[in-house]
């Protein structure tokens, strides 16, 4: 599955839930339930299994490779007399061996950004391998031979959980082979874990929608959790005015209509937005 949004909905934050989840063969509700009283708790298990490597965390990025993520070949640096090669398993190929050899459990591989990396160059004969009927002992099972002359398959125990940020548009549109084998799941600003700030968020990303009539713009959350009204200055100048100008590709007139729009008044210093002051009973 492939959590998606716009910056800041915590999609990299989740996948500790659903990765705890799948780990321990429980609903995602159940954990999710459990985390909002015990976040440590669920992420102390969460370390514990990335320790035990039950769970693997990677994140693409636009140099990543098929060597990286399957197998690769490098030269034997140890003997000195006579050039050779010897085979490196990647990530994923790794994590297939743990998960071929104790079917009893469950296996999580996450990557972050996934949209970021060249999906079929990283992938490669893996984007047949990891469809259900295709797995090992599943009815259609389909088995690919690796540079390395080694046979593989890939377990119906061992799970990819992704993330893709949708605000960043500088990369290819994710691969149509992923869209067809993933389930998506949106993840969308959270206003009930700001409530401090929703009556200035809220009206903020109505109008970025407005303004760009997709929300995949839109402001998440995490910028303001555990912060306060006073904070709102430096979380503005150094995280919201930055995503904006980005946005709007440094139009200043709709990044401060955007802003007034959540009661948040600007002015142009230097070329750059400042927040002048903010007043609570303004809104």
């Amino acid at each position: 599955m492939i959590l998606y949004g716009p910056p800041g909905t915590g999609k990299t934050y989740n996948t500790v839930n659903y990765a705890v989840s799948i780990v321990e063969k429980k609903e995602i509700d159940e954990v999710v339930e459990e985390a909002k009283n015990d976040r440590e708790g669920v992420f102390k298990r969460y370390k514990k299994y990335l320790s035990e490597k039950k769970i693997v965390f990677t994140t693409f990025h636009q140099n990543y490779s098929y060597e990286e993520f399957i197998q690769g070949i490098r030269a034997n640096t140890n003997n000195t007399d006579q050039l050779s090669f010897i085979k490196q398993d990647g990530v994923f190929k790794d994590l297939v061996e743990r998960a071929k050899n104790d079917r009893e459990n469950y296996y999580v591989m996450i990557i972050d950004e996934i949209n970021r990396g060249n999906i079929s160059r990283i992938f490669g004969e893996l984007i047949t391998l990891i469809e259900d009927d295709k797995r090992l002992n599943q009815p259609n099972e389909t088995l690919v031979t690796l540079p390395s002359k080694e046979v593989f398959a890939v377990p119906s125990n061992l799970f990819i959980l992704g993330t893709m940020n949708t605000a960043d548009k500088s990369i290819a549109p994710i691969d149509i082979a992923l869209r067809r084998r993933f389930e998506f799941i949106p993840m969308y600003t959270d206003y009930s874990v700001i409530k401090d700030f929703e009556h200035i968020l809220k009206p903020i990303n109505k109008s970025i929608y407005e303004k760009k009539r997709s929300a995949d713009y839109m402001i998440g959350h995490a910028f303001f959790v555990n912060k306060e009204l006073k904070d709102l200055k430096k979380i503005a100048n150094n995280k919201i005015i930055p995503l904006l100008n980005e946005y709007f590709n440094g139009r200043e007139n709709d990044v401060i209509e955007v802003l007034s729009r959540g009661g948040i008044n600007t002015i142009i210093n230097e070329d750059t937005f400042q927040i002048e002051y903010y007043d609570g009973n303004d809104i």
